[in-house]
């Protein structure tokens, strides 16, 4: 309900998709920001985004992606054990992660250009976004001085 597509969004995703031989991909779209309350989701996604490109720089077994966008084969998703394996908060993490330790084909890619999303409407919901995002995701990953980093960045972006 949050994305919009452009007339060629569902043809090039899916080229990038089969051209790069793909188990799983998620999709950093273009970000939809209305108001100074909403800025901080573009730090809450860049931190994402560069997590995840470095952790696969590294060779980590673990990576992160945006629910927003999420294309997997149906094949890939059974075998990952499907719905009942992945229901937890945020549902896209397992999914990943699954594909990432047993050798899947997965990218993070960013699209400004076909897919934009409307993700939070003003400071409020942005700020509880943000915080059950770093309760699920990223505070049980980091440390207590990287998650006090994280805390004055965000305040300093608001």
């Amino acid at each position: 309900a949050d994305v919009t597509h452009t007339p060629q969004s569902l043809h090039a995703v899916v080229k990038y998709f089969q051209t790069h031989r793909l188990d799983l991909l998620s999709l950093l779209p273009h970000l939809d920001i209305r108001s100074w309350g909403e800025y901080p989701m573009l730090f809450q996604t860049f931190l994402l985004y560069t997590s995840s490109r470095v952790a696969r720089a590294l060779g980590s077994r673990q990576s992160f992606g945006m629910g927003t966008y999420f294309m997997f084969t149906r094949d890939f998703y059974n075998r990952s054990g499907g719905w009942n394996a992945h229901r937890e908060y945020p549902e896209s993490l397992p999914v990943i992660n699954y594909c990432v330790r047993h050798g899947g084909a997965f990218a993070f890619v960013r699209d400004r250009a076909t897919v934009t999303a409307r993700m939070q409407d003003g400071a409020a919901g942005t700020f509880t976004s943000l915080v059950r995002v770093t309760n699920f995701v990223l505070l049980p990953r980091a440390p207590l001085a990287a998650f006090i980093a994280y805390v004055a960045v965000f305040t300093t972006a608001l």
